[in-house]
């Protein structure tokens, strides 16, 4: 990633890519449009919220459950880093504003570590034999909940299984989430914790 501590939405916005597009700024790109849920051509903690009720429902209604209270805490911190570093006045990211402020946010660990805090929360909820692994079904559920609906993503999941012992791990997660934000494989499944269907 070319990212130069620094860096203001609007240096990224003017950097070019030498004729190339990045992979990482497609992949955000395909973030955004999974996110934008309502189709409005921005995001807002509105569409965070649907992505947090499907979850809700699907897991646990009760939500004095504190899985559910750390998740929803911690994508609350990501919505909060994006608008900073989106460095807009409106609560609305359009899809510049969005990539921009998740490759800062990615980056920048000073306040809330994003690559790693959603993941975490994400896998807590999923693991509901809490056996500290996400076997295949406990997988599909997730992403049921998430609406992936690629049959794909599952067999790209499982491929995360070093060990091939039918199950992943944390760290297999925390692995695939680090991939999405900083290298150029477009394939790997680590945008699902983020939101990406």
């Amino acid at each position: 990633m070319e990212h130069v501590t620094g860096d203001t939405f609007h240096d990224l916005h003017s950097r070019k890519d030498s004729g190339m597009t990045n992979p990482i700024t497609l992949k955000l790109c395909r973030l955004f449009d999974a996110v934008d849920t309502d189709h409005d051509g921005n995001i807002s903690w509105a569409d965070y919220r649907r992505l947090l009720d499907r979850l809700t429902t699907g897991y646990k209604p009760d939500t004095s459950d504190r899985r559910l209270q750390a998740l929803h805490a911690a994508y609350q911190m990501y919505w909060c880093e994006l608008l900073r570093h989106a460095d807009s006045p409106s609560s609305l990211l359009l899809k510049e504003e969005f990539v921009a402020a998740n490759q800062l946010a990615s980056v920048d660990t000073s306040r809330f570590n994003l690559v790693e805090g959603i993941p975490q929360a994400v896998f807590d909820v999923a693991d509901t034999n809490d056996d500290s692994t996400l076997d295949k079904e406990e997988l599909a559920r997730l992403l049921k909940f998430l609406e992936v609906t690629s049959p794909d993503t599952v067999d790209q999941f499982m491929g995360l299984d070093i060990t091939r012992d039918g199950s992943i791990t944390r760290q297999d997660c925390l692995r695939s989430a680090r991939e999405f934000f900083y290298t150029p494989d477009i394939s790997t499944p680590g945008g699902i914790f983020f939101g990406m269907a």
